[in-house]
This record gives C-alpha cells, sequence and structure tokens, in this order.
C-alpha cells in the first residue's frame, strides 16, 4: 500500500472516497484517532469542533490532506493505523489506546507492527479489548506464547500496573521508616480529681511532734519536751548550783 491511494485532491469528497478504503463506514473513531495523530504530528492545538463530529473531521483532515499524504508512508504509525483498522476495528477504535501505542511508538512500533502480533490481535480481538478495556484482568486468557507475553506487557504498562505496584510498596516503606522513627508518645488522660503536690510538711504528719505516749490525743504544747521546759527543770536550782561553783 503506497501514497498513490491517496487522493491528491483535498476536497471534502476526495478525502471521504480516500479514508474509506481504510473504514468503510468511516466510523467516528477511526477519523477522531486520525486527526489527534495527525495534529500531534504538526505539533497543533484542535478545538472541539475538529474531533466532536464526522464533518468536523473530515474538514480537518481536508485542510491538512497534503501533510496526511506525505506521511502516509514515512510515518509507520499512520500507515500501520491506517492500514490494520478494518482488520482490527475493535481494538484500534480504542482511542487511549492507540493514543498511548503512538506515544510509546518507538518501544513498541515493531512489535504491534510485526504479522505475528496482528495475527494474534486478530485472532483473539475479544480477550485482548476486555484486557484493554478492563484493568482488573491481569491474568488473560492467552496462549502461552512470546507474543501474548509481550502483549501482556504493553497492557501492563498501559493501565500503569508495575508503575502503581512500584509506588505503593515505596510508600509502604516510607511508613514504616516513618513509623520506626517518630516515637510513640502516651496520650495524657484525664483525671476526676486535681493532684497538687505540697512540699510543705504537714503539721498533722507523726513526724513533726513527738509526743509521749502519756499526752492525750489532741496535740497540746504543754505536753512537748523540750531541753528547757522540761517537766524536770527547775530554774532556781540550777541558778543556785551555778552560784556555788562561782564561789
Amino acid at each position: 500500500m503506497s501514497c498513490q491511494l491517496i487522493a491528491s485532491d483535498n476536497s471534502i469528497e476526495a478525502v471521504k472516497q480516500t479514508l474509506q478504503i481504510f473504514s468503510r463506514n468511516l466510523r467516528r473513531d477511526f477519523l477522531v484517532i486520525l486527526v489527534k495523530i495527525i495534529a500531534a504530528e504538526l505539533k497543533s492545538h484542535t478545538i472541539r469542533k475538529d474531533w466532536r463530529t464526522r464533518e468536523g473531521s473530515l474538514e480537518f483532515l481536508s485542510r491538512n490532506w497534503y501533510f496526511f499524504r506525505e506521511s502516509f508512508n514515512k510515518r509507520p504509525v499512520i500507515f500501520w493505523y491506517c492500514a490494520n483498522f478494518e482488520a482490527l476495528e475493535s481494538i484500534l477504535s480504542h482511542r487511549k489506546f492507540v493514543m498511548f501505542l503512538y506515544k510509546n511508538w518507538s518501544q513498541y512500533g515493531n512489535f504491534v507492527s510485526s504479522k505475528e502480533c496482528v495475527s494474534f490481535l486478530r485472532i483473539h480481538s475479544k480477550a485482548a479489548l476486555e484486557c484493554i478495556k478492563n484493568k482488573s484482568l491481569t491474568a488473560p486468557d492467552f496462549p502461552n506464547t512470546p507474543i501474548s507475553a509481550r502483549f501482556v506487557e504493553i497492557l501492563d504498562h498501559f493501565h500503569q500496573r508495575k508503575t502503581e505496584m512500584v509506588t505503593r510498596a515505596a510508600e509502604k516503606k516510607t511508613l514504616e521508616i516513618h513509623e520506626s522513627v517518630v516515637p510513640t508518645q502516651t496520650p495524657v488522660q484525664a483525671t476526676d480529681s486535681i493532684v497538687i503536690e505540697n512540699s510543705f510538711p504537714d503539721p498533722e504528719a507523726e513526724e513533726f511532734f513527738h509526743f509521749e505516749d502519756s499526752c492525750p490525743s489532741e496535740p497540746t504544747y504543754d505536753c512537748v519536751q523540750t531541753d528547757q521546759f522540761s517537766l524536770d527543770y527547775d530554774p532556781y536550782y540550777e541558778s543556785a548550783l551555778v552560784d556555788d561553783f562561782i564561789c
């Protein structure tokens, strides 16, 4: 298939007739994805009108028809998409997956454009589409072949399954390190009564005063034993002894 099949006329009717070679019913998904690929190649922005309706997409392709014609054989991704759309219509109508392949064409282009991969996708198109739509299908019922294993790797990348697993593992490890470094603080528990510590001696404590056993239960200062005010102390007698000693 060469660019000779691509009409040189960029009229809407000529564009429609040419594109019907690749999509007989001019599927809107086919036109929209083609618009997005060409806009990405031109590094230009699109407006809602360019892809919202079939007519708007045809107008956009008509304005950029010469670039599309020149790029048909020079840009492998454009050729691959157009040449295989009819055979892999259900898969190549998934906009996000096709744009994912376009952005990662340098990594997966040779594989997806190989005859083995195209044949695999045609035979297992229903299962492949379910895997593309459903992120939870991590172990699809594909034959155990290198082609299917490689396609599963593409699905993992598309759904970012490995990236999410690595991210979750890193977050878990960071949390474990944080919990091991930061000491756990015992929460303060509220009490019903207020506790006040008093550093002054308690007058009612037993060691504050020493009472004789004969003292009454109520403390009185008459019962306190001191050297000066002992019951056996006689000041006049002590004075006479001092006078005798001086003489």
